[in-house]
């Protein structure tokens, strides 16, 4: 895998349709190797300061232009790869589902592209497996990947947008549209509604400093 802070798999740029073959490829080879180091060896890397187009959050059907990254693919391709080996035709093995999935995305939460994914889309986890307590733990720990990334996607914040043709519509706001996505997490990790609220009321940088100090405090709790 590439060493490069701030690159991205190219199988994740360009238009949907693109995408969708190459990136959904690179995924099944990801599910079957369980390791991302093993799917991306041979796989080709885009800086994202070369990137002219926007890093989309929201897929938004099969018009999407060449030169755009398309973040909402991550977490598409890992729920299509994992879901189809596992749950495909006549197989349920929900719970087989879910450790696949959970396990690539704490693999690449150390990576600079898959925290840009957290902020695509929520991770598509199954429900009602017995590894339903571990919610609490893997969003704290998405949370501490993108607050530990946070001065980072800040630097790029012109380039987020809902999807390719739509003006951020956070932009008269305190946080942009990519900053939102970090709210969920931050609920479904232990943190009151009032006191999200109030982060969301904060600045970006107050409230990375809030949620870093949020994160340092949490509990230790036995990983995943």
């Amino acid at each position: 895998m590439a060493n490069e802070m701030h690159v991205v798999p190219a199988a994740l740029v360009g238009t949907w349709r693109d995408v969708k073959r190459d990136w959904y490829k690179l995924c099944r080879k990801a599910i079957s190797t369980m390791s991302w180091d093993e799917a991306l060896h041979d796989a080709e890397w885009v800086d994202v300061h070369e990137i002219k187009g926007r890093f989309i959050i929201s897929e938004c059907g099969a018009g999407i232009p060449e030169g755009n990254l398309l973040l909402f693919a991550i977490h598409e391709g890992i729920r299509e790869a994992s879901y189809s080996k596992h749950c495909d035709g006549e197989k349920d093995d929900r719970e087989g589902w879910y450790r696949c999935s959970r396990d690539l995305y704490l693999q690449g939460l150390d990576q600079f592209w898959m925290v840009l994914g957290l902020l695509g889309a929520s991770p598509s986890l199954p429900k009602g497996t017995s590894y339903d307590q571990e919610g609490p733990l893997l969003a704290r720990k998405f949370v501490s990947a993108i607050v530990g990334r946070w001065p980072e996607l800040c630097e790029y914040d012109s380039q987020f947008g809902l999807n390719y043709d739509y003006d951020d519509y956070c932009a008269d706001r305190a946080w942009p549209v990519w900053a939102f996505t970090i709210v969920p997490f931050l609920i479904d990790s232990g943190v009151a509604l009032e006191e999200a609220r109030m982060i969301r009321e904060m600045d970006l940088k107050s409230a990375g400093e809030q949620i870093r100090k949020w994160c340092e405090n949490a509990s230790d709790e036995k990983a995943p």
